[in-house]
Protein backbone atom coordinates (compact mmCIF):
# COMPACT_ATOMS: atom_id res chain seq x y z
CA UNK A 1 0.00 0.00 0.00
CA UNK A 2 1.21 3.77 -0.95
CA UNK A 3 2.58 5.41 2.39
CA UNK A 4 -0.09 7.87 3.94
CA UNK A 5 2.37 10.72 3.79
CA UNK A 6 4.15 10.10 -0.19
CA UNK A 7 3.69 13.35 -2.07
CA UNK A 8 2.87 12.51 -5.27
CA UNK A 9 2.95 14.95 -8.93
CA UNK A 10 2.34 14.13 -12.51
CA UNK A 11 5.16 13.01 -14.23
CA UNK A 12 6.31 15.67 -16.81
CA UNK A 13 4.82 15.49 -20.43
CA UNK A 14 1.30 13.08 -19.56
CA UNK A 15 -1.76 14.93 -20.90
CA UNK A 16 -4.92 15.15 -18.89
CA UNK A 17 -8.53 15.61 -21.24
CA UNK A 18 -11.41 15.95 -19.86
CA UNK A 19 -14.21 13.85 -21.37
CA UNK A 20 -17.67 13.88 -20.57
CA UNK A 21 -19.71 11.52 -17.92
CA UNK A 22 -22.79 10.15 -17.49
CA UNK A 23 -24.02 12.94 -15.25
CA UNK A 24 -22.58 16.82 -15.56
CA UNK A 25 -21.29 16.35 -11.95
CA UNK A 26 -19.49 13.47 -12.48
CA UNK A 27 -16.72 13.60 -14.74
CA UNK A 28 -14.22 11.33 -16.27
CA UNK A 29 -10.80 11.60 -17.75
CA UNK A 30 -8.01 10.15 -20.37
CA UNK A 31 -4.39 10.50 -18.89
CA UNK A 32 -2.16 10.17 -22.14
CA UNK A 33 1.78 9.46 -21.60
CA UNK A 34 3.13 10.35 -25.12
CA UNK A 35 7.04 8.59 -24.12
CA UNK A 36 5.18 5.08 -23.53
CA UNK A 37 2.23 5.47 -25.37
CA UNK A 38 0.06 4.31 -23.25
CA UNK A 39 -3.39 6.07 -22.02
CA UNK A 40 -5.59 5.52 -19.25
CA UNK A 41 -9.06 6.09 -18.52
CA UNK A 42 -10.00 7.57 -15.15
CA UNK A 43 -13.56 7.56 -14.03
CA UNK A 44 -14.93 9.68 -11.63
CA UNK A 45 -13.14 9.22 -8.72
CA UNK A 46 -10.10 8.75 -10.54
CA UNK A 47 -10.70 12.32 -12.24
CA UNK A 48 -10.94 13.73 -8.89
CA UNK A 49 -8.11 12.17 -7.74
CA UNK A 50 -6.33 13.19 -10.78
CA UNK A 51 -7.17 17.24 -9.95
CA UNK A 52 -6.13 17.14 -6.44
CA UNK A 53 -2.18 15.51 -7.79
CA UNK A 54 -0.01 18.74 -7.16
CA UNK A 55 3.22 17.28 -5.65
CA UNK A 56 2.38 19.24 -2.72
CA UNK A 57 -0.27 17.12 -1.06
CA UNK A 58 0.42 13.88 0.41
CA UNK A 59 -1.51 10.82 -0.11
CA UNK A 60 -3.54 11.24 3.33
CA UNK A 61 -4.76 14.96 2.99
CA UNK A 62 -5.73 13.81 -0.97
CA UNK A 63 -7.75 10.53 0.52
CA UNK A 64 -9.20 13.34 3.13
CA UNK A 65 -10.38 15.50 0.39
CA UNK A 66 -12.21 13.20 -1.38
CA UNK A 67 -13.33 11.76 2.02
CA UNK A 68 -16.35 13.31 2.87
CA UNK A 69 -18.47 12.13 0.21
CA UNK A 70 -17.68 8.40 1.13
CA UNK A 71 -17.19 9.20 4.75
CA UNK A 72 -18.36 5.51 5.92
CA UNK A 73 -16.18 3.87 3.84
CA UNK A 74 -12.70 5.38 4.43
CA UNK A 75 -10.89 2.43 4.71
CA UNK A 76 -12.14 1.33 1.24
CA UNK A 77 -11.87 4.32 0.10
CA UNK A 78 -8.02 4.87 0.93
CA UNK A 79 -7.56 0.98 -0.41
CA UNK A 80 -9.18 1.91 -4.16
CA UNK A 81 -6.54 5.31 -4.30
CA UNK A 82 -3.61 3.61 -3.35
CA UNK A 83 -4.11 0.87 -6.07
CA UNK A 84 -4.77 3.54 -8.85
CA UNK A 85 -1.89 5.47 -7.53
CA UNK A 86 0.06 2.67 -7.59
CA UNK A 87 -0.77 1.80 -11.41
CA UNK A 88 -0.23 5.32 -12.40
CA UNK A 89 3.14 5.13 -10.40
CA UNK A 90 3.90 1.76 -12.17
CA UNK A 91 2.53 3.28 -15.74
CA UNK A 92 4.47 6.31 -15.51
CA UNK A 93 1.61 8.28 -15.01
CA UNK A 94 2.36 9.83 -11.25
CA UNK A 95 5.73 10.15 -9.53
CA UNK A 96 6.89 9.41 -6.02
CA UNK A 97 7.92 13.28 -4.59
Amino acid sequence: MLDLTARLRRAPGVTFELTSGEAAAAPTAVLINPASRVYYTLDSLGTQFWQLVDGERTFEAIVAALAPARADHIEALEAELAELAGSLVQERFLEVV
